[in-house]
């Protein structure tokens, strides 16, 4: 269904589908909105009394590290926007080392707090934000497939924007349904 409506769109108002065209632009905000979504969600957690808060914040975590990193990606560094390569690949590194601690955060958090970990995977892998991330998760398996057009259907480029685009939007759905799971538990207690 989605995909003939966007044949149809496509048809009648043409949009730039290239990787620097509307849809990639609107794209890079969703992305850094996903980075902010995914902070506040760790900032949250650390404040919250949640029983659970050290596996919210390692979760939180590490989803703020592949946003960032998703950042990066999608403006290749900074060199979609003319930078030098030098420049970019400073980007590059200093987005590694932000990623890798980010990581290194989450990873700390799950092994020193591992009994409480266990509990809280269990739970989280039935909440409604794990079932944004494996919404997101599909979108963006669907939005590989037309980028490598492996479905020979055109416009293939629209068509994985399209759905890298809504599977971003599920992902920081996943980051406040979170958030918002936080507070009320935070209100109840």
């Amino acid at each position: 269904m989605a995909v003939v409506l966007i044949g149809v769109a496509d048809r009648a108002f043409p949009l730039n589908t290239s990787e620097d065209g509307f849809i990639e632009e609107a794209e890079l905000f969703v992305i850094i909105g996903m980075v902010l979504a995914w902070a506040i969600a760790a900032v949250k957690a650390a404040r919250s009394h949640d029983e659970f808060r050290a596996g919210i914040m390692a979760v939180s975590l590490a989803f703020t590290a592949v946003s960032f990193a998703g950042v990066g990606r999608e403006t290749t560094w900074g060199a979609i926007y003319g930078l030098d390569p030098a420049t970019v690949n400073v980007l590059m590194m200093t987005s590694a080392i932000i990623v890798i601690l980010l990581l290194a955060g989450a990873f700390t958090l799950i092994v020193t707090h591992l009994k409480v970990s266990k509990a809280f995977l269990r739970r989280f892998i039935t909440s409604r934000p794990m079932g944004w991330i494996l919404c997101g998760l599909i979108l963006f398996a669907i939005g590989a497939a037309f980028e490598e057009n492996f479905l020979k259907v055109e416009p293939h480029q629209l068509f994985e924007e399209v759905f890298e685009f809504l599977a971003y939007l599920c992902i920081i759905f996943s980051a406040v349904s979170l958030v918002s799971t936080l507070g009320a538990k935070n209100s109840s207690s």
